[in-house]
């Protein structure tokens, strides 16, 4: 369960799609998923596996951390973005 306040795993995804200008359908077929995954996603009827959650990441320019909800935000120093440490 979330914390209170924080937005679901479903609900980042739809904010940054909507950021880059993606339709649910132009994103799936960017990360090749079966419509509807992605508005089952969003709608937080369904957990995407770990590499699903990689691939929506990568076609948003995004690294996967952006997208996990975390009432502890990691440090920039502990996140590895597209192979380099910051």
């Amino acid at each position: 369960m979330l914390a209170p306040g924080l937005p679901s795993l479903g609900a980042r995804i739809r904010h940054y799609r909507r950021q880059c200008g993606l339709t649910q359908r132009a994103l799936e077929r960017l990360c090749d998923l079966d419509h509807p995954c992605l508005t089952r996603i969003e709608a937080d009827v369904r957990q995407p596996r770990v590499d699903v959650v990689a691939r929506i990441a990568q076609a948003l320019g995004l690294c996967p951390a952006q997208l996990l909800p975390c009432p502890h935000p990691p440090s920039p120093e502990h996140v590895l973005c597209r192979g380099t440490s910051v």
